[in-house]
């Protein structure tokens, strides 16, 4: 019996966070929350997924990571 490899969780949801309507949904379904602080990580999840961190993503848009 052999093994299959198994995809870390990381990876796999990084991927499907690059997908921009995967990426609205997830924060639309985390914002109707109200919690800013998952808010917060989840943009920074999908900011990581679609240009590679929040730095980047802060350079991209001219704007200020504050």
């Amino acid at each position: 019996m052999t093994k299959k490899a198994s995809r870390s969780f990381d990876k796999t949801s990084k991927e499907l966070l690059e997908n921009p309507k995967v990426a609205a949904m997830y924060l639309e379904e985390i914002l109707a929350d109200r919690d800013m602080e998952l808010f917060t990580a989840a943009l920074k999840d999908v900011a990581e997924a679609r240009v590679g961190s929040m730095t980047s993503l802060s350079k991209k848009t001219h704007l200020n990571r504050e």
